[in-house]
């Protein structure tokens, strides 16, 4: 069988699987604002059309999430890497590209997380592996590179076992990931993180690659 990419996006895939009982669908259906915590938990083509007509600014989505990283990843150990500075300074950057009726793509402003295994330029990419602790790349992986050319900003990385290789999320350089809803139990893997990372609303896609 031919190598096959698949880009399987994980809204809901920690929710979906009997966890939120589908309380990741907030749009407003009669008009009526929606709260942060409503928003934080919004598909990413329903965020990306909110920027894009100017009812939601990509500085503030980034800002809610990073709120509710700062309250709740403490606990459960899903984003290791975070550019609060870089996502911020790249939020104004898409909005001001709204203003000016410029838009990136079809994610134009939209935070992301990315798992560690995948490079993010001048970002810590550890695999979950103690001999990787220290290793920045200088480049972008290609779906890192593509998903920026979409328009999403990278806002941090998630945690994995080491190398991916386990049915968990622990590893010797982070930790453990926890399950938001029994920390007892465990929060899957090898992409735990990410599946966290959008359960809990910290954003709405966290991409992950599988070759079949």
């Amino acid at each position: 069988m031919p190598w096959l990419v698949r880009l399987f996006v994980l809204v809901g895939m920690l929710a979906t699987c009997a966890l939120s009982g589908g309380q990741a669908q907030h749009a407003s259906q009669d008009g009526q604002a929606l709260s942060e915590a409503e928003i934080a938990f919004l598909p990413a083509h329903q965020l990306a059309e909110r920027i894009a007509d100017g009812r939601l600014t990509s500085t503030k989505l980034v800002d809610i999430y990073l709120a509710r990283i700062a309250r709740f990843n403490p606990d459960l150990n899903a984003i290791v890497t975070l550019d609060a500075e870089g996502a911020r300074a790249r939020a104004m950057e898409a909005d001001a590209a709204i203003q000016n009726g410029v838009l990136w793509g079809p994610l134009h402003g939209v935070p992301i997380t990315i798992k560690d295994n995948y490079a993010v330029a001048n970002m810590r990419a550890t695999a979950g592996y103690a001999p990787y602790a220290e290793m920045v790349p200088q480049e972008d992986a290609e779906i890192v590179r593509r998903l920026r050319e979409a328009g999403a900003i990278i806002l941090g990385k998630t945690n994995m076992p080491a190398l991916g290789l386990d049915n968990q999320t622990y590893n010797s350089i982070f930790g453990l990931t926890r399950n938001p809803w029994d920390p007892e139990r465990t929060a899957g893997g090898s992409s735990g993180g990410d599946a966290v990372a959008v359960a809990v609303g910290f954003t709405a896609l966290s991409p992950v690659v599988h070759r079949v």
